[in-house]
């Protein structure tokens, strides 16, 4: 986790320096961030506490697996947004 929250922070220091065009490169900025702060936010509220949600009435193997297809699911539908 913390190679990939290492490459996520290189990766959206290279597209803010490079993708924007001068005049709106402070939008993409404040854009940016607020993405960032947003999806932080949600892993800490909601993705953190999915073990704990699937853990009531399944089995242990089960309450590990379901966290992680919920996880997938959320970044397959990110990826067709995208």
């Amino acid at each position: 986790m913390a190679w990939g929250v290492a490459a996520i922070n290189v990766m959206v220091t290279t597209l803010q320096a490079d993708y924007p065009e001068e005049k709106s490169r402070g939008k993409f900025v404040g854009a940016t961030g607020f993405a960032i702060g947003v999806g932080a936010l949600f892993v800490v509220f909601v993705l953190a506490r999915l073990p704990g949600w699937y853990s009531s009435g399944n089995h242990a193997i089960a309450a590990g697996q379901q966290p992680l297809n919920t996880v997938v699911a959320i970044a397959f539908a990110s990826s067709l947004l995208c």
